[in-house]
């Protein structure tokens, strides 16, 4: 170890806590988890970020050293598992990027529906969905305001697949129920024709729900089968962690091609780190029709 390193491990990475709990080394284990997991390169800003997601699962596991817990999860499948989901992004909420749903439903939208009239298979897919929020607000504006003509479109044969690497995350969105006040972002003639608010609690209605399978896939093999997988659309929401192999985010939406390529609307791409044992193959904004 050079004395830079050693000085490193010396010094605190949280207030207040040891290095002897929480050190470099630590940080450096949990980063190269997270890389060869998820694909997700983890900056050495995210230093507090790692301490406090993993940090619960130190006491719940009563281990009283990230060294310790470590150790642990390199023999426990499971925990490995529960360990990369704690250090994911899983907030999300209704209508978020709103300018996202508005340019979907101006540009791509129509393209889709002449899709779907003219009895061809659309599929959409939600990489890294979450709790779900943002699929169901992708799916209610696609069947849109017009209730009747909705059911209709929903008769077609239009499916969207919604993945995430949480288990909790997908058994939220698949349950599709939330706080009533959680979706008031979403416009009112959408939440009246597609929901059903029960008081607290608003339920996603069966209409949509019957149109959205989830999977748990991680999201570097999600890029993976790309060049076997023909999607219409693709919506991922805000990562927080950002890719080696990639620049600057881009947060303008694209539109759907008339030969079926692929629409992306995120903020900030999925990371994908060289040296992962996931392979890409292809760009991460246009997938091929087939």
């Amino acid at each position: 170890m050079g004395v830079s390193a050693a000085v490193a491990d010396t010094r605190s990475l949280v207030p207040g806590v040891s290095p002897q709990i929480y050190s470099s080394a630590d940080f450096e284990a949990i980063a190269r988890l997270l890389r060869d997991e998820a694909g997700i390169v983890l900056s050495d800003n995210k230093k507090m970020l790692a301490y406090s997601r993993i940090a619960p699962l130190l006491r719940e596991t009563h281990c009283e050293t990230f060294d310790t817990y470590l150790r642990k999860v390199g023999e426990d499948a499971a925990l490995r598992t529960r360990t990369v989901a704690a250090l994911t992004t899983n907030h999300t909420y209704f209508n978020r990027e709103s300018h996202h749903y508005e340019h979907f439903a101006k540009v791509v939208r129509p393209h889709l529906l002449q899709l779907a009239e003219a009895r061809q298979p659309v599929r959409l897919w939600s990489a890294a969905c979450s709790s779900g929020e943002e699929i169901w607000t992708l799916m209610m504006v696609l069947l849109g305001e017009d209730k009747a003509a909705g059911r209709h479109i929903a008769d077609r044969d239009i499916v969207a697949l919604a993945t995430d690497l949480a288990d909790h995350a997908l058994k939220a969105a698949a349950e599709a129920r939330y706080e009533s006040k959680a979706m008031e972002a979403v416009p009112e003639a959408l939440r009246r024709n597609w929901c059903t608010n029960g008081g607290k609690e608003t339920q996603v209605d069966a209409a949509l729900r019957n149109m959205v399978r989830f999977r748990r896939l991680q999201p570097v093999a999600s890029l993976a089968i790309q060049d076997a997988v023909r999607r219409d659309i693709l919506s991922q929401r805000h990562d927080l962690f950002r890719s080696a192999d990639e620049g600057a985010a881009r947060s303008a939406p694209r539109a759907a091609t008339p030969t079926g390529g692929l629409s992306l609307y995120r903020s900030f791409g999925t990371r994908v780190g060289r040296g992962s044992r996931h392979a890409r193959t292809g760009g991460a904004d246009r997938l091929p029709a087939p």
